[in-house]
């Protein structure tokens, strides 16, 4: 895999888009977010880490540019721990105060924008995509 992670089977696939307010302000931001996002360990260990070309575009040879950053992830993946380190990723870059700077976090058919550094607004999204667990669990 893409980070050298390679003795699981992803379990879960995330898909990582930036707005295109991050583009205009900041034409790198895409592939300083896949960089940021290998040198995490807490993201890296549990995920396989690339950057995805969009559709190809007629007229040329190939894919699309990069497009959004995919993480195919073991069920150990800590959402939390992805969404602080997106957080803290986007501190560093120049077009953070903007508030169309988003990213939206897409797993299965749940879609979160993360467009606050705000820790509960954080704490909801990450709940949003955690699976459910199913009611009646064990000890009852």
């Amino acid at each position: 895999m893409a980070n050298g992670v390679d003795s699981w089977k992803a379990d879960v696939m995330l898909e990582l888009r930036l707005s295109q307010a991050w583009d205009d302000d900041d034409p790198d931001a895409l592939r300083s977010l896949y960089l940021w996002l290998l040198d995490d360990r807490a993201v890296s260990e549990h995920a396989s880490v690339s950057l995805a070309a969009g559709p190809p575009v007629p007229g040329t040879q190939g894919g699309g540019a990069f497009e959004f950053v995919q993480l195919a992830a073991d069920t150990s993946l800590q959402l939390g721990a992805l969404v602080l380190s997106y957080a803290t990723w986007r501190r560093t870059r120049p077009g953070a105060t903007s508030p169309a700077a988003t990213a939206t976090l897409t797993r299965g058919d749940t879609t979160v924008v993360l467009e606050a550094e705000d820790p509960e607004a954080l704490a909801r999204l990450v709940a949003a995509l955690e699976p459910e667990v199913p009611e009646g669990g064990a000890g009852e």
